[in-house]
């Protein structure tokens, strides 16, 4: 955001106390920086361009890359993107420009800064965590948690309660996160890394302390069909069913790279909005170092929706391995 193009030039805005000026031109190693510095403002997406990028800076430069080159840009790479993504979630539970911080009675809550109003989030707070019949739709009704559509100010949500089944149940979760802040936290990951999920709007705690009761994560309602339900419809053409099984590939693509696992990738996690896929159900993903292994059981999760169809199963099988394949050559 902070270089225009236009007139065939590229602008440079925001310069304050971050431009600097050094004697003669800057050396390698500051150089490869700030290039991964700009690369890292790229989700990883945009990755299958970085060396291609690389070329031709250094053709600018009239260097001769080096094998050590090429390993530092991709160290400094990744050490911007980790630093970004901190710093961007460390401001997701704090009162900032994007994020307000409600307390009313034992509720602490945080909300995305551009739902409605304080009348309108007070509102929600004391009449949308209990599902109600005739006026709410249940989606989901279990014992660890209870998940229904209701409507406030004419927005459609989507309510996901995490209950506390039993004394001992309480006692054990008064201490640790709640698993809605969890699926908050990787909302907002997820949206980071430029991967699609319905708009995260608020998370919920009872709190008396540093004791956590029940918690509530709420998010905009995505009417858009689960995956299975498009890949089984036999009036979808077989172009736009191999089309979207290629985006499946692509979203595990982009999972990998990211270092995340979703926990459980079954095919009614995944929606579809415009032939684009998105992730619901988030309480159990996880941003992982040593993510292969689970990479693969969520693959192997995914495959395991459509063993009953040749048709799905072969493609999806071969879209997903290209994408192992990828990523394990650095993708």
């Amino acid at each position: 955001g902070n270089f225009l193009v236009g007139d065939g030039g590229v602008y440079s805005l925001d310069g304050a106390g971050f431009v600097k000026r050094h004697q003669g031109e800057l050396g390698r190693r500051e150089s490869i920086g700030n290039l991964a510095l700009l690369l890292a403002q790229l989700t990883p997406d945009y990755d299958h361009l970085t060396q291609a990028l690389f070329d031709r800076y250094a053709a600018r430069r009239d260097w001769k890359l080096s094998d050590a080159d090429r390993r530092r840009l991709n160290h400094r790479l990744c050490a911007w993107r980790r630093r970004r993504e901190r710093k961007f979630l460390s401001k997701i539970y704090r009162e900032c420009t994007a994020f307000t911080v409600v307390r009313q009675g034992r509720l602490w809550s945080v909300f995305d800064q551009t739902f409605g109003d304080a009348d309108i989030r007070a509102r929600l707070l004391a009449e949308r965590l209990d599902f109600l019949p005739g006026r709410d739709r249940m989606l989901k009704d279990g014992n660890t948690c209870t998940v229904w559509l209701t409507e406030c100010d004419g927005q459609a949500l989507v309510v996901k309660r995490y209950n506390l089944k039993s004394p001992m149940h309480r006692l054990n979760r008064a201490l640790r996160r709640t698993r809605a802040s969890h699926s908050w936290q990787n909302a907002h990951r997820l949206g980071f890394c430029g991967i699609g999920t319905p708009r995260p709007i608020a998370l919920i705690e009872e709190r008396r302390g540093p004791l956590r009761g029940r918690a509530w994560f709420i998010s905009e309602y995505e009417p858009g069909p689960p995956v299975d339900r498009l890949l089984r419809d036999p009036a979808v053409p077989e172009a736009d069913r191999l089309a979207l099984i290629t985006r499946l590939g692509a979203l595990m693509h982009r999972l990998a790279a990211c270092r995340i696992s979703h926990g459980d990738f079954k095919a009614s996690n995944i929606l579809i909005r415009d032939g684009e896929p998105l992730l619901v159900d988030l309480d159990a993903m996880r941003r992982r170092f040593g993510v292969a292994a689970r990479h693969r059981r969520d693959r192997d999760r995914l495959l395991a929706n459509w063993r009953d169809d040749a048709g799905v199963f072969g493609p999806l099988q071969q879209a997903l391995g290209e994408t192992e394949e990828s990523d394990m050559r650095g993708g």
